[in-house]
């Protein structure tokens, strides 16, 4: 049998081109990364116009990818697991030579990859790390940045991933330079971020199922540079972490990677319900940006909402709020009798609009009927958004 999971999808100005990742899983046979890129602008010819290329990984499986890219690379970030053991090892950090403009040749690109068994990641503490971030940036430069979150899981290989306390102090950062076929990553350092740690479970409406939050990994990075402040590089990202009496809450960052620090940074949270799977980006002037959420409780489905800012708002704030969708029913492929907590549909994503400048584009999760499943019996729901920023 073979599965194809956690599609990732990059558009690059620079480059006018579009690039995927996914993992593949064949059962009893090897493993594979999976990367394409468009020839040209135009994705919709998807039988002839992509370029399509496979990583070979054996019996080890990069889960959780996520894309991002730089001037002379595309950077794939993964944790690696051993399906057979149910554990992660490490995490790894892929680095592929972008092809030149206009080539449509589809030839082989050279491929390279930081982190291994031997060699593990790590963040600027000296602990395992692992969910290594790419950023999307706006105008790609010769620096492709990577981002992670302090590693407090209790599933890997390394329990709470080396931190007796299981409490979250900073965010790493590394980039990606060097030509195509010859790239060094390098550990810029680490940026100290407000302390965090687990969130419990949801509970949900009618029902003993529990839904998990996340466990304070990050899920995507967008930069853009920042007249405000005037950053070339500022990177925005978020995660859900433990709030007030264990309820997930969103801490949001804007990270200036040259000077190590936070910019501006805030917290999203409810007083009765959990606030998780977001994603945020500026707009492409840089000077506001977007985030879109999650919010579920005992007595609420799952909703989706999103908030903004604009360059007059504070420094920890965003703006009021706007519902976009809401769950028809809790999730009844995850039954009372499962021992873990439900996995959360997929990550949410968040990018900005290359021609409306105010405008983020983005997409996330919400639960339809159950007589709209697939032919899994899964019915999630996905929904993508427009959303302009205030002014």
């Amino acid at each position: 049998t073979v599965t194809m999971v956690d599609p990732q999808i990059a558009w690059d100005s620079a480059a006018r081109r579009w690039y995927y990742a996914m993992v593949v899983n064949r059962g009893t046979g090897p493993n594979e990364l999976m990367l394409a890129w468009s020839k040209t602008e135009d994705p919709s010819d998807l039988e002839r116009g992509w370029c399509r290329h496979s990583i070979p990984t054996g019996a080890l499986f990069d889960d959780f990818p996520k894309l991002g890219y730089s001037a002379n690379h595309i950077i794939i970030g993964t944790n690696v697991a051993d399906l057979g053991e149910g554990r992660l090892l490490f995490a790894r950090i892929w680095a592929i030579g972008k092809p030149a403009p206009g080539d449509e040749s589809c030839a082989r690109p050279p491929i390279s990859s930081f982190g291994s068994m031997d060699a593990p990641l790590r963040q600027a503490d000296g602990l395992p790390a692992f969910t290594p971030v790419p950023v999307s940036p706006r105008t790609p430069s010769k620096r492709g940045y990577v981002v992670s979150s302090d590693c407090l899981d209790d599933d890997i290989a390394h329990p709470s991933c080396g931190r007796d306390d299981r409490t979250g102090r900073g965010i790493t950062v590394w980039h990606v330079e060097g030509p195509r076929a010859a790239p060094t990553l390098v550990r810029d350092g680490g940026i100290p971020v407000p302390t965090f740690s687990l969130a419990k479970p949801i509970p949900l409406p009618g029902t003993k199922v529990r839904t998990d939050p996340s466990d304070t990994r990050l899920f995507q990075a967008i930069s853009a540079p920042d007249p405000t402040r005037g950053i070339d590089d500022a990177i925005w990202t978020q995660h859900a972490v433990r709030g007030r009496r264990g309820r997930s809450e969103i801490h949001w960052y804007e990270l200036d990677p040259g000077r190590l620090s936070v910019v501006r940074g805030g917290e999203i949270a409810k007083r009765r319900n959990w606030v998780f799977n977001g994603a945020v980006s500026p707009t492409w002037r840089g000077n506001r940006a977007v985030i879109n959420f999650n919010v579920a409780g005992r007595r609420l489905l799952p909703k989706i909402l999103a908030r903004s800012r604009g360059p007059g708002d504070g420094k920890h704030a965003m703006g009021g709020e706007i519902t976009l969708a809401r769950s028809a029913s809790v999730d009844t492929t995850c039954t009372e009798e499962d021992d873990d907590v439900c996995a959360w549909g997929d990550y949410a994503a968040a990018v900005p609009d290359p021609v409306k400048k105010g405008v983020v584009w983005g997409s996330n999760e919400r639960m339809a009927r159950p007589g709209r499943s697939d032919s899994r019996g899964f019915h999630w729901a996905t929904r993508n958004l427009a959303i302009r920023a205030r002014r």
